[in-house]
């Protein structure tokens, strides 16, 4: 497979996060491998004053498997 998938990940004040297919590759395997790819990852929630926040960000992932 191959393609780009672009994924918001958003990460919660308490670390915790969740991945969503913004615009997806046309290709639903590739999709579904991307996702739970990026589940495994570790993330850290960003910080207002030393506080944590909730943020969010959109990334295009390019593909070649």
């Amino acid at each position: 497979y191959s393609g780009v998938v672009e994924v918001r990940v958003t990460v919660e004040a308490d670390g915790t996060h969740r991945e969503e297919i913004v615009k997806g590759s046309g290709i639903g395997e590739l999709d579904s491998y991307i996702k739970k790819f990026m589940s495994g990852w570790r993330y850290e929630p960003g910080k207002v004053d030393g506080k944590p926040v909730r943020t969010s960000k959109t990334v295009k992932l390019s593909v070649n498997r």
